[in-house]
């Protein structure tokens, strides 16, 4: 697993740094090109693609502390760093939104509004073209590696491309005589990038409070531990994301008079399945039921009170309790007493005082049945000496 994520870090750090490198050259060619163009639009679309090399700056901070193994103070590992700069991230886009919004605005009531020069609409093109390549490049990377912060990044790419194409329109609006038009632009442009980042964070806070997660990941989840052997139903299913992971507690119903080592096996086929099967998911908790228990369980006596019971009952009667196995069903429990017999006993005699044992038991609050195993001496040790 440590490779494995070390190596998810390297390709997310990777896909990152190309992205830095084009949104850095964008944003000196747009703003630039923007100021001596005058075109408000793409002016504030260089700084769109400035946030957006911001944002990249966010996803290597948190994607290399995200990396990390699990240690002493972060026991479940450090996959929430990753969901803290998604949310980061966020608030970077609707702050820029906002201020995107505010700048053009101002142009407008202002009447400053300058015909835009044809220089810009080249920019423009370049800047739609490479944008939608580095958001289809990164969205790839991010969904085969299940990142949601890079995923978030390659948003911010789109809603760079997308931002691009309303300053292109605000252009070409100033360039036939309108200039109002790019002004205009600028708002929309705003109010996407507003938009994009309000869905990036609405996400990330979810699963910062461990929201849980989208209904078909839950149904394909519950689909395959029904499908275990051994599994007679599920409930109390949870499900909650850690960074790209997912971790998944669930109650597993087992029959319910199997071992205890038994059902450990099932709990570990369970596990296993789902791990396996279901990329996203890193852990799974089972916790094993003999019945459904949604609504709570009666604590009754223990083993050993009920064995000192069993003992403090034999004491004078000759025989031995070996063993005790509890059933607790139903809020009541099923009792299977395994019992030695004195050697100088008949069989009637073991018989006799077996039935008087299971007799008294069965008087017991909660008890539903009890049924004694008689382990018998040789043959021809049984009777008088």
């Amino acid at each position: 697993m440590g490779t494995q994520r070390q190596e998810r870090a390297r390709e997310i750090a990777r896909v990152t740094w190309v992205g830095a490198g084009l949104n850095t050259l964008l944003a000196l060619g747009k703003t630039v090109g923007g100021v001596m163009g005058h075109s408000t639009a793409l002016v504030a679309d260089g700084l769109h693609s400035l946030s957006d090399l911001l944002s990249d700056g966010v996803i290597l901070v948190t994607n290399k502390i995200g990396g990390a193994e699990a240690d002493e103070n972060h026991p479940y590992g450090h996959g929430k760093f990753e969901t803290v700069g998604q949310v980061v991230l966020a608030l970077i886009l609707v702050g820029v939104g906002i201020g995107l919004i505010a700048d053009a605005l101002t142009h407008i009531g202002r009447g400053d509004l300058v015909q835009p020069h044809t220089l810009t609409l080249w920019i423009v093109l370049v800047s739609i073209v490479s944008k939608e390549w580095l958001y289809h490049y990164t969205v790839r990377v991010a969904r085969k590696l299940h990142s949601k912060s890079l995923e978030a990044n390659a948003w911010h790419h789109r809603s760079d491309a997308l931002s691009s194409v309303g300053a292109m329109a605000g252009i070409v609006g100033g360039l036939f005589g309108y200039p109002v038009f790019d002004a205009i632009a600028g708002v929309v442009v705003g109010g996407i990038v507003v938009h994009v980042g309000g869905s990036i964070g609405l996400q990330g806070f979810r699963d910062l409070t461990d929201a849980s997660v989208e209904k078909g990941l839950r149904q394909e989840i519950k689909r395959e531990i029904a499908e275990v052997a051994g599994v007679v139903d599920l409930h109390m299913f949870k499900a909650r994301r850690l960074g790209s992971e997912v971790l998944v507690d669930v109650h597993v119903q087992v029959p319910d008079r199997i071992s205890v080592s038994e059902g450990h096996q099932i709990a570990e086929r369970v596990r296993r399945t789902i791990v396996q099967k279901v990329p996203t998911v890193s852990d799974v908790m089972v916790h094993i039921d003999p019945e459904e228990d949604v609504v709570g369980v009666a604590i009754l006596p223990s083993r050993e009170e009920y064995k000192s019971r069993f003992a403090a009952m034999v004491s004078i009667d000759g025989l031995e309790v070996v063993d005790v196995t509890l059933h607790y069903l139903g809020g009541e429990v099923e009792i299977d007493l395994h019992l030695r017999v004195n050697p100088t006993w008949t069989i009637e005699q073991a018989q006799t005082q077996a039935q008087h044992l299971v007799e008294h038991s069965r008087q017991w609050e909660r008890v539903s049945r009890v049924k004694a195993v008689l382990e018998l001496p040789p043959i021809g040790s049984i009777g008088p000496s």
